[in-house]
């Protein structure tokens, strides 16, 4: 019987090919939990949206903790993928997670997850709270983060529209 060793060698042309859930699987079954961590905490919101909160949810219950904790991210593109599905207590354990792991001078994580904070609390009928988390923001927010901006945006309209009377919308 021949022994084979998957390696991140043997991911990445799995990777390049789109073929992200097999290429990760690939890293994990070759003990490359820490690779694996890399990339999904590298994908953009866009890719990581796609794979879902149920793919999502089994990667980061098959990394170990100190992969998830190196990458933080991970567990923020796992909240934003159970904002659509109504996941709201694995959304909120995620966000609490990430914000415990983020590291102080990672400020542009840390505006991730506030925006993301932000868009429960709107949810949740707790719009000035909302409105500050979001505005702090989208203050510090650079051209290159998009995705927080626009969802920034989002929570202030949000907050705005609520506090108008119906018939001025």
């Amino acid at each position: 019987t021949e022994i084979y060793t998957l390696s991140l060698h043997d991911a990445l042309p799995i990777f390049r090919e789109g073929e992200l859930s097999a290429a990760l699987s690939t890293l994990l079954a070759a003990g490359q939990s820490h690779e694996a961590a890399r990339i999904i905490a590298g994908l953009s919101a866009e890719r990581a949206d796609r794979l879902g909160h149920v793919e999502l949810s089994a990667l980061v219950a098959s990394l170990p903790r100190d992969a998830v904790g190196a990458h933080p991210r991970i567990l923020v593109h796992l909240a934003r993928a159970c904002e659509p599905a109504a996941q709201l207590r694995l959304r909120a354990e995620s966000l609490e997670r990430a914000r415990a792991l983020a590291r102080a001078d990672d400020r542009m994580l840390v505006r991730e997850i506030d925006v993301e904070l932000a868009r429960d609390l709107v949810r949740d009928g707790e719009g000035e709270a909302a409105a500050v988390l979001a505005q702090g923001a989208l203050a510090e927010a650079g051209d290159g983060e998009l995705v927080t901006r626009t969802r920034a945006l989002t929570v202030l309209g949000q907050v705005e529209a609520a506090g108008r009377e119906p018939d001025s919308l």
